[in-house]
């Protein structure tokens, strides 16, 4: 970031997520369908979901808000999930 800040980003390949934490601490996960388009981002104010058709259009969105935190796991603690 231009102010110094770092933006740390993993990869959860089985669950097919990305977790993503902000120079604050903030994380946010983008969990991706099986044509690799987001279908659910978490954020720490709230949840976002998409639905699509199969020319990849959205037609589904709905916004929710007041949610728990969620942690960023490492590729380790992933694999030991299974």
């Amino acid at each position: 970031m231009p102010d110094g800040g770092i933006l740390e980003c993993s990869y959860d390949d089985v669950n097919g997520k990305t977790y993503l934490r902000d120079q604050n601490g903030t994380v946010s996960s983008y969990e991706s369908d099986d044509r690799f388009r987001n279908r659910k981002t978490v954020h720490g104010d709230g949840i976002e979901e998409y639905e699509y058709n199969d020319q990849n259009r959205i037609i589904s969105y709905s916004e929710k808000t007041e949610i728990k935190p969620i942690s960023l796991m490492t590729a380790g603690e992933a694999g030991s999930k299974l």
